[in-house]
């Protein structure tokens, strides 16, 4: 399945998304991740900076879900797909690495590529979209700004 701009735009406004695995005993483990972009139309790239537990579970079950909410907006999006883990002498690592490379500075060392093959993308709303039609993302911004006490700049 290929990321449109709808999705890489909003990955692009994104400053966290959640990395859902299996761990090894089969329970579903989520953590968060700050390093991640779009590599290509069917393919993310997220850096393993601190990410042990997701590279062991991924080793061993390769399904994953990649979920980002702008809180603002209430909305975001899911990606399924299938992961592999990608080491620093492998070849694709220097192909796949420069963009995580630039976010990452100095700051991290980069451990790991996990490489996302892109299955299905889904659209992630707040149940008020749902619940209210009438309801707008200018409105269910107002709330969220009132709701976390903040200002837009």
């Amino acid at each position: 399945m290929k990321l449109n701009d709808t999705v890489r735009a909003d990955i692009e406004k994104s400053v966290l998304c959640w990395l859902a695995s299996v761990d090894p005993s089969g329970f579903p483990s989520v953590s968060p991740k700050e390093i991640w972009t779009v590599f290509d139309d069917t393919t993310l790239v997220v850096a393993d900076i601190a990410s042990n537990n997701s590279v062991r579970n991924i080793l061993k079950h390769p399904a994953v879900c990649l979920s980002f909410v702008d809180i603002f907006r209430q909305r975001g999006f899911k990606i399924q797909g299938h992961a592999d883990i990608i080491a620093p002498h492998d070849p694709d690592f220097a192909r796949l690495g420069p963009g995580l490379a630039a976010m990452a500075g100095e700051t991290f060392k980069i451990r790991h590529i996990i490489r996302i093959d892109v299955q299905r993308i889904a659209r992630i709303l707040a149940p008020s979209y749902r619940l209210d039609p009438d309801i707008d993302e200018d409105t269910m911004m107002k709330q969220a700004f009132a709701t976390y006490g903040v200002r837009p700049a």
